[in-house]
């Protein structure tokens, strides 16, 4: 007689057991709950663990919202990602919501940087060069009543919604995109006051740490306030604005070939030394993009064909026009003109005249204006000799430190630094940057889970290329392509994992767990990350 087999229970795993082990390896749970320690003995889950269930969500990229939480755990297998005896139940809203107000009273930027900074110091991860930098999240649908420490405001927008009420978010990173150090601003917050609070902040924070440190930022800092700011130690690298007469010079000169220094196929960088701006002696180094200037120029070259089509419009409806005073002629000619300063204006003002009855004599009726123009290409000039460059400053000379190769290098590390990070939060596969919280003081809380949320993420990413780059293991794992990769996205190993489950079979009243979805590139990913994931997939 065959043996009888049913299948009792499918619970899903998929990538949920990665965070889980990264979770486990750094403690992370144990650092937060030290924190945030427990207040009830009913509280069948901890707040570290409530941190995971929100990482889990924000990872989880199902587009869930927080109190959908239920319908999220209902179908994974707790008892292997968290421990025995939980239900979907307790992984409620109304639990999360309390952590996130714990959080909050805790102090939600020291809670991030005691739980990230002390992870990367612990571990060895701060790297040479930190990247400051904000964004913005816009809110809809409510009126706040400003209970939390910043003001939900109108200001500018780098999601492009000026019409709604927004506030500020503000990050440190590491060049791989660990944050260092997260915190919430009003919506109409500056940038130049930020950065330099900021930079002051996290000095102190790092202390014994912050030996050859750089912070890189853009040019919202470089100002004369900070410049002559005693307080601020350290090395920094910064983008000069244009608005600086010296970077206007300098990036509208014509160097020769031969004194550039050639990056790559795209960048060139000469340094230039010796330069004094706001009392303080740095080094500058102009930068030159081949392909921004291509398209910078082209698009400056439509600019002025569209400028010139206006011209002509212009110039026709104001030579219709009869002014009653020559005043008022000249006024317009002068607003017309304002607005067009690529280009060069000759001007004829005439007055009309009109016989009237029972005069021997005309009599002036009105005046009329007469224009040409041409492009003032000496101005062209100087502006396309500008497009595709840009200034760097910095105010390490130590070589040994900082060679000039480097300065460009960090710079250009932004890009999948910390605006990479901005760009994950407001993936709409993620999608993160949606906010649906009610209270200004959960929200603080939230954002600091989507700083938590890119922390683990980025862990996840460093320690899988880390492991398939190192020259032992001699190990890849197939791309969109299915070509071999050393470099993959924890997002794309995500999807590799998505299918694992854990399957209950009762056989002749046995009941036997299996792991299903595990093939060869599964077991690379989780080989990766050591004996942690191992235990939770069942592998080896």
């Amino acid at each position: 007689m065959a043996d009888s087999m049913d299948c009792t229970d499918i619970k899903n795993i998929g990538h949920l057991g990665i965070i889980c082990a990264i979770f486990k390896e750094y403690k992370l749970i144990q650092k937060i709950d030290a924190l945030l320690p427990k207040t009830s003995l009913n509280q069948k889950i901890s707040h570290g663990e409530a941190v995971l269930a929100m990482i889990m969500q924000g990872l989880g990229y199902t587009n869930h919202r927080l109190y959908l939480s239920k319908e999220f755990f209902s179908n994974l297998a707790l008892a292997d990602l968290f421990k025995p005896g939980l239900e979907y139940e307790n992984f409620n809203s109304s639990v999360l919501s309390r952590t996130l107000d714990e959080i909050y009273k805790y102090g939600a930027t020291n809670f991030f940087s005691n739980v990230c900074l002390t992870t990367i110091t612990e571990n060895n991860l701060l790297e040479k060069f930190l990247h400051i930098d904000t964004t913005s999240f816009s809110v809809t649908g409510k009126k706040y009543k400003g209970q939390g420490k910043f003001n939900l405001c109108h200001g500018y927008s780098k999601d492009y919604r000026n019409d709604l009420k927004q506030l500020v978010y503000l990050m440190v990173a590491t060049e791989d995109g660990l944050p260092v150090f997260s915190e919430v601003h009003s919506g109409n917050a500056a940038d130049s006051e930020l950065f330099e609070k900021t930079l002051l902040e996290v000095q102190s924070k790092l202390k014994d740490n912050i030996e050859n440190k750089i912070f890189v930022l853009d040019s919202s800092l470089y100002n004369k306030k900070f410049l002559l700011n005693k307080n601020i130690s350290g090395y920094w690298i910064s983008r000069v604005p244009e608005s600086v007469k010296e970077c206007k010079n300098i990036l509208e000169t014509d160097y020769d070939d031969s004194f550039w220094t050639k990056e790559d196929i795209d960048y060139k960088y000469l340094q230039i030394d010796g330069i004094r701006y706001g009392g303080k002696l740095q080094k500058w180094i102009l930068v030159r993009n081949r392909e921004a200037k291509y398209k910078e120029i082209n698009t400056f070259q439509k600019k002025l064909d569209r400028q010139e089509k206006n011209i002509q419009r212009a110039i026709k409806k104001l030579e219709k026009r009869l002014f009653k005073e020559n005043i008022e002629c000249l006024e317009a000619i002068r607003k017309m003109r304002s607005n067009y300063k690529y280009f060069t204006f000759t001007q004829t003002v005439a007055s009309q005249h009109k016989k009237v009855r029972g005069t021997k004599k005309k009599v002036v009726i009105g005046f009329k204006a007469f224009l040409k123009y041409k492009r003032n290409e000496s101005k062209i000039k100087k502006m396309k000799l500008r497009k595709g460059k840009f200034i760097l400053a910095t105010n390490c000379f130590n070589k040994e430190v900082l060679p000039s190769e480097d300065i460009l290098k960090a710079y250009r590390s932004r890009n999948r630094s910390i605006e990479g990070n901005f760009k994950f939060i407001k993936d709409k596969s993620v999608n993160l940057g949606q906010i649906y919280l009610k209270k200004e003081s959960r929200i603080e809380a939230m954002l600091m889970i989507m700083g938590l949320i890119i922390f683990v993420n980025k862990l996840a990413q460093k320690k899988l290329r880390s492991h398939l780059q190192d020259s032992k293991n001699n190990t890849t794992v197939p791309n969109q392509l299915g070509k071999p990769i050393k470099n993959p996205t924890f997002s794309w190993a995500s999807y590799l994992l998505r299918n694992i489950n854990k399957i209950r079979v009762l056989s002749n009243d046995i009941v036997i767990d299996k792991i299903h979805g595990i093939g060869k590139a599964q077991k690379t990913i989780i080989q990766a990350f050591g004996s942690h994931a191992e235990e939770i997939y069942g592998y080896p």
